[in-house]
């Protein structure tokens, strides 16, 4: 199961008996990395991810910087995708490093961002500041006619204290609040230039903040439809059908926490095999587990983790962790 985020490539091409095609793209600070996407559906689609091209795990940590960061790479995603003839391409966001409201990855496809001048702007956040004219008129040819959903469970707009540089811009780099009002003040640009423009108002619709603000792209120069990720995927692997005769389910998530109600898998799952199924037992598993998830309605919360560790241990250990955690498991209920 996925969301839109982490996992969604993989399941839907699984799903769906695709396969990978690689492309070596432009990765979040300019250097070149090799991303994959997925052809589904007899080559009719493609599912992309974000993370893949533009995504914070591409990044040194000590190196993250959000006024620099583009989304070009994903667009260079979409054309590759483009010229193999698909009709519709699936996007998951999440995972990203960026905060440039998706101009590399519209720029990529033939967007132009002028300065006041008439001059081209660059890539990046920080590029947005000199942002003063939008001309749609050059997007390639070949990405005009394919219908694009944005798989995404992402609610925040793209400026303010909801917005995507408040939320979540610390956990791509902006470590001052000068740093993250800098961003949000060249989103707020972005957004009044797009709607001076081409009549669209990004800046409040909810989704627009996602994966840095890729959603407000999606929006403004493709009319892309917005469905929850957990959702789409839910439909897709007939959960509901598995879920009738099931004694135990198992789901989880990085961290089992409050946030967890917002829409992310492991409330989608829960909640459904309790309406469908009420009998069964929910039972989450988390590298973090807190105490706040009274909510949730699961049964029973472990922690995958088994002792202090950190996070780059539990995530090199996790596929051992989860093992070693479902044999106890197996143990407790048989």
């Amino acid at each position: 199961m996925a969301d839109g985020g982490d996992g969604t490539l993989e399941t839907l091409v699984n799903l769906y008996h695709g396969h990978y095609i690689n492309c070596d793209v432009m990765g979040p600070l300019g250097n070149i990395v090799n991303a994959k996407y997925g052809l589904i559906e007899n080559g009719q689609a493609a599912v992309i991810s974000m993370a893949e091209a533009s995504g914070i795990d591409l990044v040194n940590k000590c190196d993250l910087n959000p006024l620099k960061a583009t989304s070009y790479g994903t667009g260079q995603l979409i054309l590759d995708a483009a010229k193999h003839g698909v009709k519709r391409i699936y996007i998951g966001l999440g995972g990203s490093a960026t905060n440039d409201g998706g101009q590399g990855m519209a720029k990529a496809l033939g967007v132009a961002f002028f300065d006041k001048n008439g001059n081209d702007i660059g890539l990046g956040n920080s590029e947005l500041s000199r942002l003063g004219h939008i001309n749609i008129d050059d997007i390639n040819s070949r990405i005009k006619n394919i219908k694009f959903t944005i798989l995404s469970d992402v609610k925040n707009p793209l400026t303010g204290d909801e917005g995507a540089s408040v939320v979540f811009g610390p956990q791509k780099g902006a470590s001052t609040p000068d740093l993250v009002s800098n961003l949000d003040n060249n989103l707020k640009l972005y957004a009044e230039v797009i709607f001076n423009n081409l009549g669209v108002n990004v800046d409040k619709f909810p989704g627009a903040g996602a994966a840095g603000g890729m959603g407000a792209a999606f929006l403004a120069f493709f009319n892309s439809g917005f469905v929850s990720g957990a959702d789409f995927i839910i439909q897709k692997y007939d959960l509901k059908s598995k879920l009738l005769d099931c004694d135990y389910v198992f789901t989880g998530e990085g961290s089992i926490d409050s946030q967890t109600a917002y829409g992310k898998v492991t409330s989608k799952v829960t909640h459904l095999a309790k309406l469908v199924n009420p009998k069964c037992k929910v039972i989450g598993l988390g590298g973090i587990v807190a105490n706040d998830i009274k909510s949730l309605d699961i049964d029973a919360v472990f922690s995958i983790t088994n002792g202090a560790m950190s996070i780059d241990e539990s995530m090199q250990n996790a596929s051992n962790l989860i093992i070693n955690l479902s044999k106890n498991i197996a143990y407790l209920i048989k």
